[in-house]
């Protein structure tokens, strides 16, 4: 028995005909696959809606129960395995289980076959230790950590070692003590530029980088270019083989810091363009790199002397720990080099700064466009978890010209034209190294400082530190100014309530002039987002005049009092103005944020055995709107700990192991408060002891539990979710489940919603015709005292009872099957599927209700048939059917269409149910599409995409596909053409599916899959509608068979009995030993149209 659980992305779709374009829909029944670090595997299904589906197939775990921890946060899902969730974020890094973003990254199991991980670990632990499964890939010393590679034909015994025991402690794993995604990054990319920033300033007077090593750690540059040629030592990290730049990014970046400008006859020369260029190549040809490539590239540039390192890239930061902001805030300490990075372009709103621009030491840059206003694409601050002002600067970053490397670009020539803050950052690297050539013995510190207090503010007042920083880079302030301020910003981060006390900084004021210097302090602060002045007195300044002796420094106090004010974020500057003359001010900004009222949640855990829950986690869920996000509280050795929310109602509760002990066998319970309202500081004591077992049963029938799994669900008005899932199939030698899965009894809520959705698979013996397996769904508003469900004869005639045949597509097999369900409380349940010998038949007693869809998969090994499920239907109360399963394979299409592509891709399916090929049983393929007769596209495969042009559209699909005929006896190659009426999506997009006309064939075939040789076989053929499941009315039908694989065809007469056309195939087309092909013509009133060819559909004995 293996297991699946069920959770749903848009994608920017390329134009033309392409076999597989990387960002293209996916079909219903196709999906991506994910698996995670413990070897659990997560598919994502697009549904064609706005959210795909998610199916969890959990790694055997030797019959331990297992439980999941889904959480969806408006399109983004996490699913945390349970035996792992107390080590995360200690431990494990948060992103390794958030499936968008490992989709988005590239890691899922069509893109990669490993997982990129940075390891923590003391000195002298050798990374052998951890155990074979991880591949070291390279060290970092700058983190204490080493990057590797997890195999994910590895993952399932890494996560058994990750689980360790089940005592609730942290597993040794032999001294690692943190692992962390290798997360992708990203270059940072979305004749003006100079003379903005003041470059010919600087250059007449004497400065140009001379001296001075500047870094590009990027995509690699192209060393052979005119505007580079001779300067650049070059490493590469990413394992490419070369340092030649493939993407382009670097080559532009570098030459905007350090180029020549020789190709343009020293028109376009870089900001700094004497400097010494070093050049570690960290992304590849698609401008993405892994964070343990960029940590070693700034390790080996800060070895080799780099002062300036220039980072023009970026990922998405988080609030747990970072690798990349802790790399660069330790080599800014350790190496004395300055790191200026782009602040990202994810500039549609607030906390979108990337990493490692978050990093306080350094200098972060956003964009400026041609007309001084704040680029649209330029990130903005506050950073996310801490609040930190960022960026500190912006610099132009529209439309800069800039070397362009071989073999990349669309246009000739030696430049091309690109925007983004990675161009805005070379800019102010390059005005770095300039100031550091004036002065050499400049701390990083203080070059920073020159620069941020030097930076113009833009014109637009609407703008706040958030948005600019300081403002826009000035060089030709930076290079003449005689006063510096250290720190360059005061940056008071988040103040959290309740503030009782004053916040002091102190600052550094330097004098350069030979002259003592008087200057003038003067502090404003503003509430945002309105502008309006700040109390009088949150922000002073003492002294506020002091005077500077010659070449020297000078002091004085800034005291933020956050008892003042309301709550929210606040910018301004700290102005400091020279008396007697008429140099500028130098100019600091301002920012924080001031939190509002929020709380400490305590909480305690005791398992079931009633020993503190050590290093476990505890989730706290916020049920209604303004609450903010997800909280997860980590255990200490105690089994306590705490964090801070907003008061307001929230679900705490944990899902806790519990080892084998005074409790009986090792277990896990969901146990917790669902509706805890925080007005104060609050306490929560989870006990798992009252914890009870759900059980089912059925009247007058021994049964056995198969399967149970537990849903455990909590939603808030906002649509946002949370949910335990627990899951525990029977195992040899434990055919108890109930001894395993508690929860603990509940009050009703009166906020959002609750369920406790319990599945079974009760297995009986089916004597006397009746069902020998029940699949059964109940689901309760709250935890009852006594979890169990007892149905009465009454309740069973309510099942839907589905006399089912599986039969066999070649000869006696080993099968699996599942029957999974959703609901709208459980949008993430478990596929879980089970052995059956086949062929086989019984009667199956499933339950009936408008809010259970059932889907039914039927997988055969031997030969190994694609999977065939049916779509999430609800059944009938009452109803009595009969089902066969295993039919002869029919080729089926899929077509969907966005407004700029249509995808076509033959598929497979039994009758019932529909399944996906994954191209290893295809020997060929071939696809053609005709847009009112008219060839418009073709390719050689059984899956591809066409370019959509609007309106509605006439289109005939034509496929071919061949199956490898040792692993497919059995219909093994199809030919079909399908005529249909295509719409395009709503105003509000989406993919539109035609109702494309199909057929079912339903021989009369024995168990084995085949006909009796000389017997007349009795054949019935059903028009079907492919997405209503209609049934259509035909206007045109032909029915023909072929005993020697379609060389000679005999006509089938055929008449109408019920929804299907019946024909009689004479014994004379079924010789012992043979197979029959069946080629068919039909055609509706709507128009619709197919013409289908199947060589060798089934054999005959």
């Amino acid at each position: 028995m293996f297991a699946a659980v069920a959770i749903s992305a848009a994608a920017v779709v390329p134009v033309g005909a392409s076999a597989a374009p990387a960002e293209a829909p996916e079909p219903a029944s196709a999906g991506t696959s994910v698996t995670l670090i413990t070897g659990d595997r997560v598919e994502v299904r697009a549904t064609g809606g706005a959210r795909p589906e998610y199916q969890v197939v959990p790694a055997p775990r030797d019959g331990h129960p297992v439980g999941f921890q889904t959480r969806r946060e408006g399109n983004r899902v996490h699913v945390v395995p349970g035996d792992v969730a107390h080590l995360v974020p200690d431990v494990l890094d948060p992103a390794l289980f958030d499936v968008t973003s490992l989709v988005e990254m590239g890691y899922d199991d069509a893109k990669a076959d490993s997982l990129p991980l940075i390891v923590g670990h003391p000195d002298g632990v050798r990374l052998a230790d951890a155990g074979p499964a991880l591949h070291a890939v390279r060290e970092l010393p700058t983190i204490g950590a080493s990057a590797v590679r997890l195999p994910k034909a590895e993952a399932a015994a890494f996560g058994a070692q990750l689980a360790g025991r089940a005592d609730g402690r942290r597993s040794a794993l032999s001294g690692m003590t943190s692992i962390r995604l290798d997360r992708k990054v990203r270059a940072s990319e979305l004749d003006w530029n100079l003379t903005d920033v003041g470059a010919p300033d600087a250059w007449s007077s004497g400065l140009s980088g001379e001296g001075t090593t500047v870094a590009v750690v990027d995509s690699g540059v192209d060393a052979g270019h005119p505007d580079l040629v001779g300067k650049v030592t070059s490493e590469d990290f990413t394992g490419s083989g070369t340092t030649a730049d493939q993407a382009g990014h670097g080559t532009h970046v570098a030459s905007i810091l350090a180029g020549t400008g020789a190709a343009a006859g020293g028109a376009r020369k870089g900001v700094a363009f004497n400097a010494k260029l070093l050049s570690a190549k960290v992304l590849d040809a698609n401008g993405e790199g892994q964070a343990s490539w960029i940590i070693a590239g700034m390790e080996w540039a800060t070895a080799r002397g780099a002062r300036i390192v220039n980072l023009s890239l970026g990922g998405r930061a988080t609030e747990g720990p970072d690798p990349l902001r802790d790399a660069v805030d330790r080599l800014s300490a350790t190496s004395g080099a300055l790191f200026v990075v782009a602040a990202g372009n994810r500039g549609w709103g607030q906390y979108t700064v990337d990493t490692p621009g978050v990093a306080e030491s350094a200098l972060t840059v956003g964009a400026t466009t041609r007309t001084d206003e704040v680029a649209w694409f330029s990130s903005r601050g506050p950073t996310l978890g801490r609040s930190g002002l960022k960026p500190d600067v912006v610099a132009p970053g529209e439309a800069i010209t800039g070397a362009r490397a071989e073999g990349t670009g669309s246009e000739p020539g030696p430049y091309t034209t690109l925007q983004g803050t990675s161009q805005a950052t070379p800019h102010v690297a390059g005005a770095a190294a300039l100031l550091a050539q004036q002065h050499p013995d400049w701390t990083a510190r203080q070059l920073k400082g020159a620069l941020i207090g030097t930076a113009t503010a833009l014109p637009n007042p609407g703008l706040t530190a958030f948005d600019q920083g300081a403002g826009s880079l000035d060089l030709a302030k930076a290079i003449t100014a005689q006063l510096l301020a250290e720190p360059g910003t005061l940056d008071f981060g988040l103040q959290k309530f309740p503030q009782r006390e004053p916040v002091v900084r102190t600052i550094t004021i330097h004098n350069k002039d030979i002259q003592p210097r008087t200057v003038d302090l003067n502090a404003s602060l503003r509430s945002l987002p309105a502008a309006t002045p700040a109390p009088a007195g949150m922000l002073t300044v003492s002294p506020g005049t002091i005077t500077v002796p010659a070449g020297g420094t000078a002091t004085t106090t800034v005291t933020l009092d956050p008892r003042l004010g309301d709550p929210g974020q606040y910018d301004g500057t700290l102005s400091v103005t020279p008396r007697g003359s008429s140099a500028p001010a130098v100019r600091l900004p301002v920012g924080l944020e001031k939190e509002p009222e929020n709380y400490d949640l305590t909480v305690g855990v005791v398992d079931r055995n009633g020993t503190p829950w050590a290093h476990g986690a505890v989730d706290v869920f916020p049920i209604t709107d303004g609450l903010g996000r997800f909280y997860t509280i980590n255990l200490d050795q105690n089994g306590r700990g705490s964090t801070r929310v907003p008061p307001g109602p929230y679900q705490v509760s944990a899902q806790i192991r519990t080892p084998a002990g005074a409790a009986g066998p090792e277990s896990l319970a969901v146990a917790g408060n669902p509706e805890v309202v925080v007005t104060a500081a609050t306490s929560v004591d989870i006990d798992a002891r009252p914890a009870v077992a759900a059980t089912a049963g059925v009247d007058g029938v021994s049964t056995r539990v198969g399967q149970q799994d537990l849903y455990y669900s909590r939603s808030g008005p906002n649509g946002n979710g949370f949910m335990y899932s627990m899951f525990k199939g029977n195992a040899p030698g434990d055919p108890n489940v109930a001894d395993h899965l508690f929860v603990q009894p509940t009050k009703p809520v009166t906020a959002g919603r609750f369920a406790l959705t319990s599945r079974w698979r009760l297995l009986a013996d089916g004597l006397d015709g009746r069902p020998s397996l029940y699949d059964l769904v109940f689901a309760d508003d709250r935890v009852p005292d006594r979890p169990h469900h007892q149905l009465t004869a009454t309740d069973v005639a309510q099942l839907s009872q589905r006399t089912t045949t599986y039969r066999t597509l070649g000869k006696p097999a080993n099968a699996y099957e599942l029957r999974s369900f959703e609901s709208d409380m459980v949008p993430t349940p478990f596929r879980t599927y089970h052995g059956l010998q086949v062929p086989a038949r019984r009667v199956e007693a499933v339950t009936a209700s408008p809010n259970v869809r059932w889907t039914h998969c039927v997988t055969a090994y031997d030969p190994p048939v694609i999977n065939l499920c049916t779509p999430p239907t609800a059944h009938r109360p009452g109803e009595r059917v009969s089902v066969n399963r295993l039919m002869p394979l029919r080729h089926v299409p899929y077509f969907g269409r966005t407004d700029t592509l249509l995808q076509a891709e033959s598929q497979y399916g039994d009758g019932v149910g529909i399944g996906r090929l994954d191209g290893s049983p295809v020997k060929q393929a071939h696809l053609k599409l005709y847009r009112d007769g008219n060839l418009i596209g073709e390719l050689p495969t059984f899956s591809g995409f066409f370019e959509a042009e609007p309106g509605n559209i006439r289109y005939t699909l034509e496929a071919s596909v061949q199956l490898e005929p040792g692993t497919y006896p059995w219909s093994n190659t199809s030919h079909s053409r399908w005529t249909f009426t295509s719409l395009p999506p709503g105003p509000d997009g989406g993919t539109t599916r035609p109702d494309v006309l199909v057929l079912d064939y339903q021989p009369q075939l024995e168990l084995d899959g085949k006909a009796i040789a000389g017997r007349p076989l009795t054949f019935d053929i059903r028009p079907t509608l492919l997405e209503s499941r209609g049934t259509p009315t035909l206007r045109e039908f032909t029915f023909e068979v072929s005993a020697d694989n379609g060389t000679t065809w005999r006509p089938v007469p055929t008449t109408v009995v019920g929804q299907v056309r019946r024909g009689t195939v004479p014994a004379t087309s079924l010789p012992p030993g043979g197979a029959l092909s069946v080629r068919a013509v039909a055609a509706d009133t709507a128009g619709n149209r197919i013409e289908q060819t199947t060589t060798r559909m089934f054999g005959v004995r």
